[in-house]
């Protein structure tokens, strides 16, 4: 998801030298320089960049779980009133995937596997993870908004999540657990605070050829991946209009449930 904008595109060090030298040419010159033609271009970009540095960050976290068996068919779940918050059967929704089916991650720090024995046990869950051959099954469950995970050991997470699993689908208690990761990302998405979208700006800046895309900009929805995506289209909007088309990218909401208009007021 993009999260901050450059107005100035980047120099090679050459330019930049260049750059440099011009600046100090000026500065020797008794002539000064007429800031006056850039009218409000600096003032303007201070306070777009003024909206990233008053965002609030949200942290997410994402509990990896490999187990020896399947313990449900769901591709995803939404898990209510619990710790966990989604459930994605990474395995289902990868399906004919060898590289994700059935191995753990490659890439990133090395994590070492949730110890049930010594370390000879230990070595013998990781390389049976690192094998492709391995039937193993991978599910994730994601935490949002997880500042509670950040003050909390990451093993007392993983069994707390693999309790909740367990209360939902009681074949977690006999699966046997190959290996448990808890990554957390703390400058996940932007934090949906009271009054947060009136420091949202929409895409369309008050420099004309300046878009802004990004889940922090105005989408009518909150910081997610979607709502990047949004902001992507919206913007493409925009220029497209400046061209003299005038299309419609963003695809129509879903129609709301009775049931959500009646409870919610949507």
């Amino acid at each position: 998801m993009g999260r901050y904008v450059s107005y100035f595109p980047r120099r090679s060090r050459q330019r930049r030298h260049r750059s440099a030298a011009a600046a100090r040419q000026v500065g020797k010159s008794n002539k000064k320089p007429d800031w006056r033609k850039w009218p409000g271009t600096t003032r303007r970009l201070l306070r777009i960049s003024s909206v990233s540095v008053r965002r609030k960050k949200a942290p997410i976290s994402s509990i990896h779980l490999w187990f020896d068996r399947p313990i449900t068919q769901l591709r995803h779940a939404v898990l209510v009133g619990r710790l966990s918050q989604w459930m994605f059967n990474r395995s289902a929704i990868h399906e004919g995937d060898s590289s994700v089916n059935s191995a753990a991650p490659s890439k990133g720090p090395p994590t070492p596997p949730l110890r049930m024995g010594g370390d000879d046990a230990g070595r013998f869950e990781k390389s049976k993870i690192q094998n492709p051959k391995s039937k193993i099954f991978y599910y994730q469950v994601v935490i949002s908004a997880s500042r509670e995970v950040l003050d909390r050991r990451n093993d007392e997470t993983i069994r707390d999540v693999l309790e909740e699993l367990s209360n939902i689908w009681p074949i977690v208690r006999e699966a046997r657990l190959i290996h448990a990761r808890l990554v957390t990302e703390h400058k996940a998405v932007i934090s949906m605070l009271p009054e947060v979208d009136r420091l949202r700006p929409v895409q369309q800046t008050p420099i004309g050829n300046l878009q802004l895309a990004g889940d922090w900009t105005q989408t009518g929805w909150p910081g997610t991946m979607e709502g990047a995506v949004r902001s992507g289209y919206l913007a493409a909007q925009n220029v497209l209009r400046q061209c003299g088309r005038d299309e419609t990218l963003v695809q129509p909401d879903l129609p709301r449930a009775p049931l959500s208009k009646l409870l919610f007021g949507l």
